[in-house]
C-alpha cells in the first residue's frame, strides 16, 4: 500500500461541481488513501492576482502530485496554466483527468475539453511524460491511487 499522499487538485473554477464528485468519493477520502488539498482561496485572496499565487504556492508546496482535472474550458484558465508551470518547476507528479462523461448538477454531460498543456504549449523535452486519463472510461475509482504512485514515481 503506497503511502498517505497530499494531492493538489488543479481545474477550472467552473468544473468545482464535477471535481467535488471524484475528490469527495468514500473510497477515495479514506485517510490511509489520498487527500486532496481543501479549501479555496477566501474572498480577500481572490481579489489580489499576488495573494493567489502565494496561496497557491504555499498549498503546492506540501503535496507530492499535482492533478489536472480536465473540463471544456480548462484550458482557458489562467491559473490552471501557473499551476501547471509551478508543478513542473517544483518537480512534483502530474498527469490529467479528463472530466469526459461525467453529469454536471444541471444534468449535462461533461464533453472532452482541449489539453491545456498542449495549448499553452507546457508540454516539457525534459522526458517527463504527462499521462492522461479518462474518469469514467479508465475506471478512475479504482485505478487513481496507481496513477498518483506512478506520476510521483515517475517525477522523482
Amino acid at each position: 500500500m503506497p503511502e498517505y499522499r497530499k494531492i493538489f487538485p488543479s481545474y477550472d473554477w467552473d468544473d468545482a461541481w464535477l471535481v467535488n464528485q471524484i475528490i469527495n468519493l468514500p473510497e477515495i477520502l479514506e485517510p490511509e488513501n489520498i487527500g486532496f488539498m481543501k479549501g479555496v482561496p477566501n474572498e480577500e485572496i481572490k481579489q489580489n492576482d499576488n495573494k493567489i499565487k502565494e496561496w497557491i504556492e504555499e498549498n503546492m508546496e506540501k503535496c507530492s502530485c499535482l492533478i489536472l482535472f480536465c473540463g471544456e474550458e480548462t484550458y482557458k484558465s489562467k491559473w490552471v496554466k501557473y499551476e501547471i508551470e509551478l508543478a513542473r518547476k517544483l518537480r512534483k507528479g502530474r498527469f490529467i483527468i479528463y472530466l469526459k462523461g461525467l453529469k454536471r448538477k444541471d444534468g449535462t454531460i461533461c464533453e472532452k475539453g482541449i489539453d491545456p498543456y498542449e495549448y499553452h504549449n507546457l508540454y516539457s523535452s525534459s522526458g517527463y511524460v504527462i499521462k492522461k486519463y479518462n474518469w469514467d472510461s479508465d475506471n478512475g475509482i479504482d485505478n487513481i491511487n496507481d496513477w498518483i504512485e506512478d506520476a510521483i514515481n515517475r517525477a522523482n
